[in-house]
């Protein structure tokens, strides 16, 4: 397989091998091993997306999340808590902005990719078209 061919196809090994490398400051995985967060949003789009999708913006990068059949909720969490963080999930893509004492984190899942999914499962992960795929845009 070329390089060029790489790119849509192993988008999922790709995103795979980053949560697992990650040392969860900027993203990485929930608890139960089907979804993974984006933590720290900025630092994710200006540290971790450079390095490992090139020169992707966040929103291309959410674009590409749901070509790939990933949704997304948004998960807030109170910063006033230290230790027991409390989080409340929504399904709505439309979210209102969270008050100023919450800061904002991303989750995303799609069947198959898991935690422990195997490489040969993360390869029939593929490109949607267009028509079928919505946008997550962050």
């Amino acid at each position: 397989m070329t390089l060029s061919t790489n790119t849509h196809h192993n988008f999922a090994l790709r995103l795979h091998k980053l949560l697992k490398d990650s040392s969860g400051s900027a993203c990485g995985w929930m608890n139960n091993g089907s979804v993974f967060a984006i933590f720290d949003v900025a630092h994710f789009a200006s540290e971790v997306l450079p390095v490992h999708f090139g020169t992707t913006t966040l929103n291309k990068f959410a674009q590409l999340l749901s070509l790939h059949g990933f949704k997304r909720t948004m998960v807030q969490r109170s910063t006033t808590e230290s230790s027991s963080e409390t989080e409340s999930y929504s399904g709505d893509d439309n979210v209102a902005p969270a008050p100023p004492t919450t800061k904002s984190m991303y989750t995303f899942s799609r069947d198959l990719f898991t935690r422990d999914a195997s490489p040969l499962t993360l390869t029939k992960i593929r490109r949607q078209s267009n028509r079928r795929a919505s946008c997550l845009l962050l």
